[in-house]
């Protein structure tokens, strides 16, 4: 997406809507807020009974079942929860890093095993069939569709009635979905927060003074999930940006999870720092840094000077002392 296609999906958020278009229809796509979960959480119970009636076993019941005819094994299961908790750990240990090249290879680590993971998981869902869970969750995805879509901008008219929706052919419903899916499909996390971090956002959101009020117009009830996800994401990012000792990069400044990276590691090299005394030394905390690094730490390599040609000529590594004579003299 280039920045004139940001500014129009911003322009959505504040509508509270999307629109789709092409040769044979146009509607509009409401983006669901707290006053419609008591209607959608209605519909999902009525949903859920209704799959109990038809006999469908929830996913716990039919993992027992496949176990029991060797068709899965709790190994399996086990390599699920060791994955999870592995990335888990990953990222744990990617918040507590302070060189750049180490927070890649976790991030590379991180992908990887997100892979693995979604194979395996992608494998147990083929197995497991139609459970009481998927029923529900296919089901209360086509009614979303149907109490999403409306003919009007006041999101008044709804483009279907119930019945007819209920009438639809699968083909007819699969269609209607898929441009219900189109209509959608750049309002994700990732461009939620590309918004946050842009300037035409920015600029109105430092004068609201951190309230949604001033910034909507309206209450937080009354708000959309997505407006309330944008104005959470522009707080996250003024609170990176207000509390870092260092200037980010340009570079990471349209990247949020670029951001989120350089502000941990950041974060990390001025503890390091504050917590090292003079004659102690950082050693392996600090060889090997790069120039972006050093800057996380208030430390500017003006002259070019390499670290670990330095450290070497100490035997290694370089106190406190030695950084302060190499990049502040």
């Amino acid at each position: 997406m280039n920045q004139e296609e940001y500014k129009l999906l911003y322009h959505d958020i504040l509508n509270g809507y999307s629109f789709y278009t092409d040769d044979t229809s146009s509607f509009y796509i409401k983006h669901f807020g707290l006053q419609d979960l008591n209607v959608i959480n209605t519909k999902k119970l009525a949903i859920e009974h209704k799959a109990r009636k038809m006999g469908l076993l929830d996913e716990e019941t039919q993992i027992k079942n496949l176990i029991e005819k060797d068709n899965w094994s709790i190994a399996k299961e086990e390599e699920i929860k060791k994955i999870s908790q592995f990335i888990k750990d990953l990222n744990y240990t990617k918040s507590k890093l302070i060189l750049i090249r180490d927070i890649d290879q976790i991030n590379s680590q991180i992908k990887e095993n997100n892979k693995i993971l979604n194979d395996i998981l992608t494998e147990k869902q083929e197995l497991l069939g139609t459970t009481l869970e998927t029923y529900t969750n296919k089901k209360l995805n086509e009614y979303y569709v149907y109490c999403s879509l409306y003919k009007d901008t006041d999101l008044k008219q709804k483009l279907l009635t119930e019945q007819e929706f209920e009438q639809l052919e699968y083909k007819e419903l699969y269609e209607l979905y898929t441009k219900y899916s189109i209509g959608l499909v750049q309002l994700n996390d990732k461009n939620i927060k590309k918004i946050a971090l842009s300037n035409f956002f920015l600029n109105s959101f430092y004068l609201c003074e951190d309230d949604p009020y001033i910034f909507f117009g309206k209450p937080i009830v009354n708000l959309t999930f997505v407006q309330t996800e944008l104005f959470s994401c522009a707080k996250f990012f003024k609170n990176i940006i207000s509390n870092s000792t260092t200037k980010p990069p340009e570079n990471v400044l349209s990247d949020p999870e670029a951001l989120i990276d350089w502000y941990e590691g950041s974060r990390n090299a001025n503890k390091t720092v504050a917590n090292t005394k003079k004659e102690d030394v950082l050693g392996s905390s600090v060889v090997g840094a790069s120039d972006k690094d050093l800057k996380r730490m208030g430390i500017e390599n003006k002259d070019g000077i390499s670290l670990v040609k330095e450290a070497e000529k100490k035997g290694g590594s370089l106190s406190f002392q030695d950084l302060i004579k190499l990049h502040n003299a």
